[in-house]
């Protein structure tokens, strides 16, 4: 919690300003404690495509390739 609450500081942002991602369960709880929308990411399955699932679940849009 110390580290991403140092997060914020250095970079003049509050939790509710923060998309996360992580493979550490603990840490995206850590995350979310702090209003952070913080999401668990499978390391065995493929990063950019479980993130951009969760960017495109909350409303974003993504460039397409």
């Amino acid at each position: 919690v110390e580290a991403f609450l140092a997060f914020e500081t250095a970079y003049g942002v509050r939790g509710n300003q923060i998309l996360f991602f992580d493979d550490s369960g603990v840490n995206v709880l850590a995350a979310q404690a702090l209003g952070w929308s913080a999401h668990q990411i499978d390391p065995n399955g493929d990063p950019v495509a479980q993130m951009l699932g969760v960017y495109h679940r909350l409303g974003y849009a993504a460039e397409s390739k």
